[in-house]
């Protein structure tokens, strides 16, 4: 706080007022508070348009359509194609789960 002071005196006066968990790094808690996969798509979904942004709004919409609909069908192919109910991250993650509660003892 005295490195603000000496740097700006308004920004220390506004800091004062303001409780320290609200902005102090040091109070921040290591629980996220941002749901991460919501950024991550976001973020996918910019890269995939980085060649469509400098084109018109018009052609730029296009562009997404386009896109859209072939992620589209690609997804729906793959669904199509499988032979399971389960998805495999999810069936992955259970059979994992299956093999550890062999240790398990009902009480």
């Amino acid at each position: 706080m005295l490195k603000i002071k000496e740097v700006n005196i308004e920004a220390y006066k506004y800091l004062i007022g303001i409780p320290p968990r609200f902005w102090s790094r040091s109070r921040f808690t290591g629980q996220a508070m941002t749901d991460t996969l919501d950024n991550n798509i976001g973020e996918a979904f910019n890269s995939v348009l980085i060649h469509s942004r400098g084109k018109p709004i018009i052609t730029m919409m296009e562009d997404i359509r386009v896109y859209l609909m072939k992620r589209w069908a690609t997804n729906r192919t793959k669904v199509a194609s499988m032979d399971f109910t389960i998805c495999p991250k999810i069936k992955k993650r259970l059979e994992k789960e299956c093999t550890l509660s062999i240790f398990w003892v009902p009480r």
